[in-house]
């Protein structure tokens, strides 16, 4: 079964004619994509060409453009492959690991991602960036994925219709797969490796500030539908306790309810999952009727109380958080095995 090692290359240095030596080596095909990284660099990309096929963006266009200029080509460049395996150049990732993300794929599995173990002698900025957007990323997701930002994945080459549809040209990408990856209900095999940070990752072309911002700000517009969601439910319990109180407040908590799943439907199905299968199974349709059920019958209490209805609503949602997390990890498939 034929895997191609895809790596994007950016002012890359001798480091990648090492790896693809050693990746051709171990029996690999490569494809190489230069993002622009102008002449001084030619050198390195000449000596690749001994062992990788290697192209060329116009300028430089980020990572998620340049991984993405790699699958629309690969199925030309290399018709047989099976799997395809995104490496990143300068050395971070090991040779082992990546025959590692091979094994599993070639194992069955259809979606690979690494994990690194973030402890040690990791760099500050390392550490805390991948700690942060783990909790951003469960709490978007409903997922704790042990490390979200890892370049060494592995997919099978059917995914590249969808992958080349995913928004993102910069590190953004990577996350927005995850994402998207997320909502087909895809699922996923993580594999650990070993961590690689050559002198405090001087060599990334990370920037801390303007890449998180775009990578935080690409997450919640993916999550849009489910934020909109939410304001409309707290929008419409607002005006029905202005106008009914608790007035047939079980009708009016059902129809809002009812009224907020469709238009995340909606906006997921039609807008910003548009190009790639959004899927909903049956299981979310019995996990919306328990939930209901659950918030509902914590509302009573507090009615008993004498609090008022958008009172009472927000107390239930607060103690039903926990109960609604682990129930929607029962019901939703295993998306992430390890």
């Amino acid at each position: 079964m034929q895997t191609v090692a895809v790596i994007p290359a950016y002012k890359p240095d001798e480091k990648l004619v090492t790896l693809v030596k050693a990746l051709k080596e171990a029996s690999f095909d490569i494809l190489v994509v230069d993002d622009g990284s102008g002449d001084e660099y030619a050198y390195f990309f000449e000596c690749a060409e001994e062992y990788a096929t290697v192209l060329h963006n116009p300028h430089n266009m980020g990572k998620g453009a340049t991984l993405k200029n790699a699958m629309r080509a690969l199925p030309d460049v290399f018709p047989d492959a099976k799997y395809f395996i995104t490496a990143d150049s300068d050395g971070q990732h090991l040779v082992k690991d990546i025959c590692a993300v091979r094994q599993k794929l070639e194992e069955g599995e259809s979606f690979v991602v690494t994990v690194r173990g973030l402890k040690g002698n990791v760099p500050f900025r390392s550490r805390f960036g991948n700690s942060l957007s783990r909790i951003v990323f469960a709490l978007l997701t409903g997922h704790y994925l042990h490390d979200n930002q890892s370049g060494l994945r592995g997919f099978k080459v059917e995914y590249i219709p969808w992958l080349v549809e995913v928004e993102g040209d910069k590190y953004d990408y990577e996350m927005n797969v995850l994402m998207f990856a997320d909502r087909q209900r895809i699922k996923m095999a993580e594999v650990p490796i070993e961590t690689v940070y050559l002198d405090d990752n001087k060599s990334s072309h990370f920037n801390p500030v303007a890449d998180t911002i775009r990578i935080y700000k690409k997450m919640f517009k993916t999550a849009s539908a489910t934020i909109i969601a939410f304001a409309n439910t707290q929008l419409c319990v607002i005006l029905a306790t202005i106008l009914f109180g608790w007035f047939n407040w079980e009708r009016n908590i059902a129809m809002i309810s009812m009224s907020s799943a469709v238009i995340c439907w909606l906006f997921n199905k039609f807008v910003i999952f548009r190009k790639v299968h959004y899927h909903i199974s049956g299981r979310f349709f019995l996990y919306a009727a328990i939930r209901f059920t659950a918030i509902i019958s914590l509302c009573i209490p507090f009615n008993l109380l004498g609090w008022p209805l958008i009172f009472a609503y927000e107390a239930a949602l607060i103690i039903a958080a926990p109960i609604e997390y682990f129930l929607l990890k029962l019901i939703r498939p295993s998306v992430w095995r390890r």
